[in-house]
């Protein structure tokens, strides 16, 4: 049960990084930079695996984050919604 766990696990990650390319591609947007370089660069300090995982994954959401607010601004400035 734990190694089908895992395997489904791993497939909804991989189909959840798929699904964040191509909206961010969609929306002229590429990953960040040297995303894998700062991977490794924590990893090579003595960063647990886990650390690394959460700090990359806090930096995704931000910059996710950032691309709703840029979209959001843009959205409101073409058409304004009445009150």
């Amino acid at each position: 049960d734990l190694v089908r766990a895992r395997e489904s696990a791993k497939q909804d990650q991989l189909r959840a990084r798929h699904r964040l390319g191509t909206f961010l591609l969609r929306h002229g947007h590429h990953r960040p930079p040297g995303m894998h370089a700062r991977d490794r660069h924590l990893l090579g300090r003595g960063k647990s695996k886990q650390a690394v995982v959460t700090a990359v994954g806090r930096e995704l959401l931000g910059f996710m984050w950032a691309i709703g607010v840029t979209i959001e601004a843009a959205e409101g400035q073409a058409s304004p919604v009445a009150t």
